[in-house]
């Protein structure tokens, strides 16, 4: 006759696993939350503004709500890096980032975007509101008292804003940044320290211009 065959009993965690679980899930988070900042200027990274442009698109699009794009670009970086060098340009860019999180609702978030290039996400805010966000913005960067830019073109720093919202700009992510980016380069040529809104429903076939999206004059 064959024995029966006890059940194993339930290994329960001890409280050293509970504490080395937890200490792990910390780890997880604080590395996931470098690889989604900015090293120099703290801000969100490009990387995390497409995972939450996916999320404000997918919430807004559903209950068909507004949101807004703020691009904001240093005119004339290039030039304030040559006379001062990087490292004062790095600082520039710090201060602005602090601006531009100062200028903020709790609700939006700021992100760098590549070089001096940065964009904010604006939930629940329209065109026009977004539009006076950007020119609060402008105006505070053209007043700040950044150091050694005397010698810059216009005798202070200034930045060149562009703006689009969805849904009036664009019914799609792809087209809403298009957009919102080719407003900030309507701002650079209009003689740039300016905000430039998107002209509504602006069709995505349009020509870009040729210069990067990164390093703009």
């Amino acid at each position: 006759m064959s024995k029966i065959k006890a059940k194993p009993k339930p290994v329960k965690p001890s409280p050293s696993d509970d504490a080395r679980i937890r200490r792990l899930v910390q780890t997880n988070k604080f590395l996931r939350g470098l690889s989604l900042t900015d090293e120099l200027t703290g801000l969100w990274n490009l990387r995390y503004f497409r995972e939450q442009l996916e999320i404000e698109y997918a919430r807004s699009s559903r209950y068909r709500r507004p949101f807004s794009l703020i691009f904001v670009d240093v005119d004339d970086f290039k030039s304030f890096n040559d006379q001062n060098g990087h490292p004062a340009g790095d600082l520039l860019l710090r201060e602005l980032a602090l601006i531009l999180k100062l200028n903020c609702r709790k609700s939006d978030v700021a992100f760098r975007y590549g070089g001096e290039e940065f964009v904010i996400l604006c939930p629940e805010i329209n065109a026009t509101k977004a539009v006076v966000m950007g020119e609060r913005i402008r105006e505070v960067v053209e007043t700040y008292p950044f150091d050694e830019v005397e010698k810059q073109p216009k005798g202070f720093l200034s930045v060149s804003v562009g703006i689009a919202a969805y849904p009036i700009h664009a019914e799609s992510i792809e087209d809403l940044v298009k957009q919102a980016d080719r407003a900030l380069y309507r701002s650079k040529d209009k003689g740039k320290n300016c905000v430039t809104l998107a002209n509504p429903k602006a069709k995505a076939s349009e020509p870009r211009s040729p210069r990067s999206p990164r390093g703009r004059p």
